[in-house]
């Protein structure tokens, strides 16, 4: 991560892992890194806004900004966890967490902020034990999953499709509707995220 010292000079003293696309004015810019630290930057000063710690120092491999703002989303891979954060205030307000599954990879906000988008599956492995997602039903580990940001619940699962890790997701700029996976297994799939329903295969 990038740090100033006393000189005004920068280095990086952690293993930067993904960084996301500026907030809806431009100002902003979010990136994570190996140590599980998420910095919020001034894009004009490159001043540090924020400094985002979640718990356990979990490594976090992927971060969005939410296209109206206000929040941020950081996904901590090993626990399968993702963190939501206030922009304004750099304060924890949300944690969405599905245990057992072989990791969460990718996350990505619809373009109205409503939902957040995940793609979740162990890249190192062919095989990860299915789990229960808070007491429900058994629920496939290599999976893209939508969840409700305000009620902070998982509203779908979509695990017919990928035959391995789901490793990406973004959403469409233009419709709250749609969103796209890609992953180990060599395809690129579009999805309607109000209903479940696969709507196209890019192999």
């Amino acid at each position: 991560m990038v740090q100033k010292n006393s000189t005004g000079d920068t280095h990086v003293d952690e293993a930067l892992l993904c960084v996301a696309h500026s907030s809806p004015d431009g100002r902003l810019i979010a990136s994570a890194g190996q140590g599980g630290t998420v910095q919020v930057m001034d894009v004009d000063s490159g001043e540090v806004l924020h400094e985002l710690d979640g718990q356990g120092n979990e490594a976090v491999f992927s971060v969005s900004l939410s296209p109206l703002g206000g929040l941020l989303a950081a996904a901590e891979r090993r626990h399968a966890v993702i963190r939501l954060w206030s922009i304004e205030s750099g304060a924890e307000v949300g944690c969405l967490t599905a245990e057992g599954f072989g990791g969460v990879n990718s996350v990505a906000f619809s373009c109205d902020g409503s939902t957040i988008v995940a793609a979740y599956g162990d890249v190192h492995h062919t095989h990860t034990p299915q789990a229960q997602l808070n007491g429900g039903p058994v629920h496939d580990p290599n999976a893209v999953m939508v969840w409700d940001v305000e009620a902070g619940a998982c509203r779908m699962q979509i695990a017919d499709g990928h035959n391995g890790a789901v490793t990406t997701v973004c959403c469409s700029p233009a419709s709250e509707r749609y969103a796209a996976s890609g992953s180990i297994d060599g395809t690129i799939r579009v999805w309607d995220i109000i209903d479940g329903r696969e709507e196209r295969v890019l192999a």
